[in-house]
């Protein structure tokens, strides 16, 4: 019994210094890929977040530059009003053409988006566009500033039509029934052969 005891006891001593060995063998792969894999992990779900925040960032900022593009200034405004008017012009793009309209809940007809911009920017000027004319300076094509009105006949030999120079030769306006306020080029050929002339607040 003692001879049987004492190789019992041997047996469980060499098992027990066996397993941590055999355990470590066993597992300690596992814990280094762990250790490894886990920060990757982390890490790729971090990148794929915030780079899913930039790609729709850039869609939405690529998409509304498209649709209103920045007009383009080579010179600036001949006076801060004009400038603030012109601002508070550009924003109305969109708004829909109104024959009589001088707000953007009514709508807009080409003086009424003139009056409202200069008004908002602290400065009266007459309802219609051919006062307008009468009220403002002079300038020439070639002196043309941001904010400086331009005009033009259309059914006759009167001024009928205003808008705000925006810069580049372009200038925005409230075209006619069924069109939004918007910018349009001075070379475009209607409205080229109906320029009549440009005044300065």
């Amino acid at each position: 019994m003692p001879r049987v005891q004492k190789t019992c006891e041997n047996r469980l001593k060499q098992s027990s210094a066996l397993s941590p060995m055999r355990t470590s063998f066993i597992f300690s792969p596992i814990s280094r890929r762990a250790g490894v894999f886990l920060p990757l992990l982390a890490l790729g779900v971090v990148l794929s977040l915030t780079s899913g925040c930039s790609m729709v960032s850039e869609k939405k900022a690529s998409v509304s530059d498209s649709y209103y593009p920045a007009p383009l200034q080579e010179k600036s405004a001949a006076s801060p009003q004009a400038a603030k008017a012109l601002d508070i012009a550009l924003k109305q793009r969109g708004v829909d053409y109104r024959p009589g309209g001088d707000n953007p809940n009514q709508g807009f007809d080409c003086s009424g988006l003139v009056n409202f911009s200069y008004q908002a920017a602290g400065v009266n000027l007459p309802r219609d566009s051919r006062s307008m004319y009468s009220f403002t300076t002079r300038v020439a094509s070639s002196d043309l500033r941001p904010g400086d009105l331009v005009f033009f006949r259309q059914r006759s030999s009167d001024i009928s039509h205003v808008g705000l120079y925006v810069g580049s030769g372009q200038f925005v306006h409230a075209p006619s029934s069924g069109k939004d306020v918007e910018i349009t080029s001075l070379s475009n050929v209607y409205w080229k052969k109906r320029y009549v002339g440009a005044g300065r607040v």
